[in-house]
């Protein structure tokens, strides 16, 4: 379950919850054998889930938060060609039902052949996933949570670590409608993200429930990641396009109109979930019960 519980010592319920994830990682790498494309996935949302804890435990331990994430984050970025991959040839599929340009669509045909094409190629075998290899590493990141994740953490550094999180992502959605820098994007939804998980894992800390909340996140998540794969195809079309084609412009404006209609709703959308100050979330976890 990753949802700490308020009326256990912190350090307790934080190193069972990266047991819980961790465990669940190594098992799906064990009755599988090998990852398919859904098996990338899931381990994917496991090492954001635990790069969003410990940054949590970064405002408790800074040495240990600042590791734990250096780790995740690479072992996510291990894995992230294959998703990746499939990623951008599922994004070019979608385009496909955006338009009624034939000329655009056979265009759009003609690309994702290329790209399949081009990660069938011998230069790409050595993206095949080290599944003994990863699972020692998991084993080894369950390991150093044993011996760090001990100590008597207070309720209130827990609190003022999502706050910090709630702070950085209300700053990027005010900031956006006048930035001109496709990362802030980026680093917006992974802002988002941490505050999907945190507010997961924090559920039980908060008044008033959550589950509208995380609903809203979640869905936010999921349009800012829609942003951010249309980005990357952008630039993606650019190195396909060997030989130019008249229905090339065309793919790139149905990406950037597809692109401003996604972001005005993501706007929208933390509108409803960033209009509030720090200080009034604050008074949201103003009567959790120390353990």
């Amino acid at each position: 379950m990753f949802r700490l519980q308020p009326e256990k010592p912190v350090s307790r319920e934080l190193l069972r919850t990266v047991r819980d994830r961790l465990d669940s990682a190594i098992d799906l790498i064990v009755e599988n054998g090998h990852l398919s494309s859904e098996g990338v996935h899931q381990l994917r949302k496991q090492f954001k889930r635990l790069k969003a804890l410990f940054r949590l435990v970064r405002t408790l331990d800074d040495f240990t938060g600042t590791r734990e994430i250096a780790r995740y984050r690479d072992l996510g970025q291990e894995l992230s060609f294959s998703r990746d991959r499939d990623v951008m040839e599922q994004t070019l599929v979608k385009l496909q039902f955006l338009t009624d340009d034939q000329g655009v669509i056979r265009r759009l045909e003609t690309l994702l052949q290329r790209l399949q094409n081009q990660h069938a190629e011998p230069t790409h075998q050595h993206t095949v996933i080290d599944t003994e290899s990863l699972r020692n590493k998991l084993l080894d990141a369950r390991a150093a949570a044993e011996m760090s994740l001990r100590g008597d953490y207070s309720h209130d550094a827990l609190i003022a670590g999502y706050l910090e999180t709630y702070h950085k992502a209300r700053k990027l959605w005010k900031q956006l409608p006048d930035s001109r820098q496709q990362e802030d994007w980026h680093t917006w939804r992974k802002r988002v993200k941490d505050d999907w998980y945190q507010t997961q894992l924090l559920a039980d800390y908060r008044a008033g429930g959550t589950k509208k909340r995380l609903a809203r996140l979640r869905q936010l998540a999921d349009l800012l990641g829609y942003d951010h794969d249309l980005q990357n195809l952008s630039e993606t079309i650019e190195v396909l396009s060997s030989r130019t084609s008249p229905a090339d412009r065309e793919i790139q404006n149905l990406i950037d109109a597809q692109r401003r209609s996604l972001q005005v709703a993501c706007l929208e959308l933390g509108r409803e979930l960033y209009r509030r100050k720090v200080s009034f979330v604050r008074k949201q976890f103003s009567n959790v019960k120390a353990s």
